[in-house]
């Protein structure tokens, strides 16, 4: 049996912030009107700033004060925003896994570019006895040197009985994270 990886409050405040930055599928859509906003408006600026070159030298400067300031506002926009996680506000404990499921269908998928074509899309979910679901994150266990996992590995090494320790949000009272307890060993940080 491999040693187990040692897990602390502060190793699952970063799942649980790598959770909550993941990006959403609704946010696509909002991603590229932002860009596309951004785009024509330093076209707009630069094309401005062409034209004041000829009639009024002085407007240039804030011009670019303007382009710059719009710039880093938008990039502060579209950035995935990570709101502060405490510890407190989520509550660790063991639970017994009831079932694992596959849940893999044809999905239909819109490019950067417009064009719409169809995935296979599938998503790996854990029913947990006490907790309800957790709908595994494509990527687990970033911060570990040893056990970095995809959601599929998580799913195929899971089984009917296995013991987790699970992280659930106090106010939701939903499944956030979850460690098998054939890899993983909790210490509470005081």
């Amino acid at each position: 049996m491999p040693k187990k990886e040692r897990i602390t409050d502060a190793e699952i405040i970063k799942d649980i912030q790598n959770v909550i930055k993941e990006p959403k599928r609704e946010s696509e859509i909002e991603y590229q009107r932002s860009t596309l906003s951004a785009t024509l408006l330093a076209i707009a600026m630069i094309v401005a700033m062409i034209v004041c070159a000829v009639w009024a030298p002085w407007v240039i400067p804030m011009l670019i004060q303007l382009l710059i300031v719009y710039c880093v506002f938008i990039n502060l926009r579209i950035r995935h925003k990570v709101k502060k996680v405490r510890i407190e506000n989520y509550e660790v404990t063991t639970a017994t896994l009831l079932h694992s499921v596959d849940e893999s269908h044809w999905e239909e998928e819109v490019s950067r570019q417009g064009s719409r074509h169809r995935v296979w899309v599938s998503y790996y979910v854990l029913r947990f006895e006490e907790f309800g679901y957790w709908l595994i994150p494509k990527d687990n266990y970033l911060w570990s040197g040893e056990l970095p996992m995809g959601d599929g590995y998580i799913y195929e090494n899971s089984h009917r009985g296995d013991k987790f320790i699970v992280v659930i949000e106090k106010k939701t009272k939903r499944v956030v994270m979850a460690y098998h307890t054939d890899l993983f060993e909790y210490r509470k940080t005081k």
